[in-house]
This record gives C-alpha cells, structure tokens and sequence, in this order.
C-alpha cells in the first residue's frame, strides 16, 4: 500500500486486508490476511519499507475451493495518521500485535 502526500508528518497502516472470490468486500466467504493491523493468516509476512508512506508485506498464494477457477479479490483498508500525534495506530503499529502475541 502506497499513499501520495506532500505532508511529511503523514505515516500509514493497513488496518484490514481480506480476500474473496468476488469483487464484494462483503462477500460472506473471505479469507482474513490482516485484521486490526495484526497478520491474521500464518504465511503473512512484512516487509522494510523505503518510506512512512507505503507499507510492504507478502503472503502465501491459494485459491478459494468453493470457487476454484474464479479470480481472487484482495480488499485493504488503510489508515492515515499523523506522525507527530503520538498513540495513534501508526504510532502503536505491530508493537501492539507483538504484545498480543506475547500473551498467547
């Protein structure tokens, strides 16, 4: 994920990131890659970035059995913050999943 700005207190995160078998975000078969920030799929990994403004991270590839030949949605929602606002998401970012992760 990318954002274009001239504003150099801007950062992002992506929030959520899931997948379908149909152009439908709300499509009720969906596979979770990233939920609240966190990797919600065990083959998702993240990536440096060159930048604040862009957000890096792969993932394991896979089809939907339920539609087997169909073409695969990926749908991502993105927050903007300020940089300068401290305990914003992009501010708390993954220290918040490393935190969760450490609980389990």
């Amino acid at each position: 994920a990318v954002v274009s700005t001239q504003s150099t207190g801007t950062e992002i995160r992506i929030e959520k990131c899931v997948m379908t078998p149909d152009a439908d975000p709300n499509y009720s078969t969906q596979h979770e890659l990233i939920i609240e920030g966190c990797a919600a799929d065990d083959t998702v990994e993240y990536h440096d970035s060159p930048t604040f403004l862009a957000q890096r991270f792969s993932f394991q590839a896979f089809r939907f059995n339920e539609r087997p030949t169909a073409v695969v949605y990926m749908h991502c929602y993105i927050d903007v913050c300020s940089a300068d606002v401290e305990g914003t998401k992009c501010k708390i970012g993954w220290k918040a999943c490393d935190a969760d992760e450490a609980e389990a």
